[in-house]
């Protein structure tokens, strides 16, 4: 009786994720599909031309390391998935990517100078900015080269460990993945846009995109009035409208054909103006992370947004890090070319 009952509960999971998606059996090659109230799926992987048995043993090797959800899309349809497609996560630091693509409209019209600095802007914080600190422009707090080191709402034990002293480097000088730049930034939008940042995401985008899900009560403002005055915006989304997210900006900002960010914001975000290394998604640009052919948003203990536009792919991964469920860079980057290895080309 006990495998009869795991049977059925195992089904009715299957159901309640079905349920956002539609088998699709006339698949189309050469079109891009976008998704309306629910997403197509293929019937089966191989009418894409992906392996069942190398997806099947990315996903083994997925489960074995975490518990966690995992979404394959190619020309907006889903190849395969695993893990639960409903459930809404903290997609951590993926909240900076957001903004990013948030910022782009209001930077292109001119309402945000992306070269004003932070004299210009009139911003502070808690234990004043010096003269050089405020010559860094908004360009620099985006590419995360500020040069201010000032103790930042939702920084991690490591990023406080690490954090260069201040006045140790000049703007644009020096990169350090900062949280205060991340932060600051928030603060700088809606001061110049006078207008709620989550409100105008949702309204510019999300809305715009039918994300079925988000809610404004998923995305809520973290203050550490101790450490600065400019708050976190984290987020909380499910697996399947982070997705129509990646496809927008993987399909350079259009939405059949409507476009909802600019193509030569993306291209400007997905710009690689720190290299760090050669490793899997290690080049920074305005919020963005990449390597050759490959953008990636993430987050904290292996939340992953991953682009692959010359494919048409998008990968998301999302981990429930409550449960002390995390991955680390290396075991994301196994798990990638195992899914990208799937791909018969």
């Amino acid at each position: 009786m006990n495998f009869l009952y795991k049977l059925l509960f195992f089904y009715f999971i299957l159901l309640l994720n079905l349920n956002a998606l539609e088998l699709l059996s006339d698949y189309n090659k050469s079109k891009i599909y976008f998704p309306e109230k629910s997403w197509e799926q293929i019937k089966h992987p191989s009418y894409m031309g992906w392996s069942i048995n190398k997806l099947a043993k990315a996903k083994k090797y997925s489960q074995n390391i975490s518990r966690s959800s995992v979404l394959i899309i190619e020309n907006g349809v889903i190849v395969y998935s695993w893990g639960d497609l409903k459930k809404k996560y903290n997609l951590y630091s993926i909240r900076k990517s957001i903004l990013s693509a948030t910022y782009g409209k209001y930077i292109l019209n001119k309402t945000i100078d992306i070269n004003s600095t932070l004299q210009k802007l009139n911003i502070n914080d808690i234990n004043n900015l010096t003269d050089t600190e405020r010559e860094a422009k908004i360009s620099d707090l985006l590419k995360s080269r500020s040069g201010v080191y000032h103790p930042a709402a939702y920084e991690t034990k490591k990023m406080k460990e690490i954090r260069p002293l201040r006045g140790s480097h000049k703007a644009n000088e020096y990169w350090y993945y900062n949280n205060w730049d991340f932060n600051t930034l928030l603060t700088i939008f809606e001061q110049e846009t006078k207008k709620s940042f989550f409100k105008t995401f949702k309204n510019d985008i999300a809305d715009k995109i039918k994300m079925q899900n988000l809610k404004l009560e998923d995305m809520r403002y973290v203050y550490d009035k101790k450490s600065s005055i400019h708050p976190a915006y984290p987020f909380r989304m499910n697996i399947l409208d982070l997705a129509r997210f990646g496809l927008l900006m993987e399909n350079n900002g259009k939405w059949h054909n409507n476009s909802i960010i600019s193509k030569q914001w993306i291209q400007e975000s997905f710009k690689k103006y720190t290299i760090l290394d050669n490793k899997f998604c290690n080049s920074y640009g305005y919020m963005w992370w990449s390597s050759k052919d490959i953008y990636c948003a993430r987050g904290f203990g292996g939340q992953w947004l991953v682009i692959l536009p010359k494919l048409n792919i998008v990968i998301v991964h999302l981990v429930d890090i409550k449960k002390s469920n995390r991955i680390n860079t290396k075991e994301f980057k196994n798990l990638f070319f195992k899914i990208i290895n799937s791909k018969l080309l």
